[in-house]
């Protein structure tokens, strides 16, 4: 796990994953593929899985309004 110590506000960030969004030009519309990496446990690769499935079709129901 990487830590950023930031001594002037005493605060100690970590980064936990990193996340690739990628945008692909498809006939109609607009494909969005993310990726997210660095996980350290399977536990969280696991609960990171459907959280990203639950929040998937909000994110598509919040685009189609936009």
């Amino acid at each position: 796990m990487d830590t950023l110590d930031i001594p002037e506000s005493g605060m100690v960030m970590v980064r936990v994953s990193e996340i690739d969004t990628t945008f692909i030009e498809i006939s109609g519309g607009t494909r969005v593929e993310i990726h997210n990496a660095g996980l350290q446990k399977q536990e969280s690769v696991k609960n990171h899985d459907v959280g990203w499935h639950n929040y998937a079709g909000y994110f598509i129901a919040f685009l189609a309004r936009q």
